[in-house]
């Protein structure tokens, strides 16, 4: 049994993250700081209920430098709300915009589908985090909760195609048995490289999914050149299968790029990436 316990709790200790470099603060000028403030925690707290309705089920306070302000959290029927209270004024930040009308005003501003909403308290100020589908893309909103009622702002607009780099209109994606999809941007009619032997000369650009541009020959003002045996196998096989003159987009899987490993720091380990190519020449 004691085993068991003691188990228990060196697995405890060492799942915990702990930080050993952070010096903490001085408890005086602590002490100081939340003394010289003009609304106190009990304050805060009436000041909270009065602006949202709820129940306080926690504070905490926040101090940087000579400012201070507590996050109220309070309990609403329409669920968990973070209050901000200024420790010197007493100024309330509290979300008033209903979620029914952040999601009319998402709509309104971008005509599509909803996928989700969601509200987060804990930023300043509150926001609204709406994600629409609409024109083939998804469009990330954030809109400001703490306007007035009846006149929902958007902070600002995200729009995103499927995969970064060039857009894929009309074209169809085609997935090999190996994993590999592409999609042909422009569709060449020149020849197309012999095998792995062939030396080809190609401009592109290199992406993460998450929009991280790495590399770009166009950036660099320098096509690159190699042979299709000496790069990735993504790489051989889908520039390989191109006719000269035309632009593709490989969404080339880790198997088929740098493997479970990548290549730090520039490729994350199991990264997918995608690659806009251009195929401007063929050695044979």
């Amino acid at each position: 049994m004691f085993s068991t316990i003691a188990a228990m709790i060196t697995s405890t200790i060492l799942s915990a993250p702990q930080d050993y470099a952070t010096i903490p603060p001085d408890p005086y000028e602590i002490a100081q700081v939340l003394a010289s403030t003009r609304v106190d925690a009990m304050k805060a707290i009436e000041l909270a209920t009065e602006a949202s309705g709820g129940i306080c089920t926690g504070i905490d306070t926040d101090v940087n430098g000579e400012t201070v302000t507590y996050r109220v959290t309070m309990g609403t029927p329409g669920g968990p709300m973070t209050v901000i209270v200024d420790a010197q004024t007493g100024q309330v930040t509290a979300p008033r915009i209903s979620i029914t009308e952040a999601i009319n005003t998402a709509l309104q501003t971008k005509d599509g589908l909803l996928k989700s909403i969601t509200l987060d308290s804990s930023t300043f100020p509150p926001t609204f985090k709406a994600i629409i589908y609409a024109d083939g893309q998804q469009h990330e909103m954030m809109i400001n909760a703490t306007g007035e009622e009846g006149n929902a702002m958007v902070n600002s607009i995200i729009s995103r195609d499927r995969f970064p780099g060039e857009p894929v209109k009309d074209a169809e994606f085609t997935t090999e048995p190996s994993g590999l999809i592409y999609a042909d941007l422009v569709q060449g009619t020149g020849a197309t490289p012999s095998g792995p032997n062939s030396r080809v000369t190609v401009h592109y650009t290199g992406y993460l999914l998450d929009g991280t541009k790495f590399d770009s020959s166009y950036d660099r003002n320098q096509p690159a050149v190699f042979a299709l045996g000496e790069v990735i196998k993504g790489w051989t096989d889908g520039v390989g299968s191109m006719s000269l003159g035309g632009k593709r987009k490989l969404i080339i899987p880790y198997e088929l790029a740098y493997g479970p490993q990548g290549r730090p720091p520039v490729i994350p380990p199991k990264a997918t990436l995608v690659f806009d190519v251009e195929l401007i020449k063929i050695d044979e």
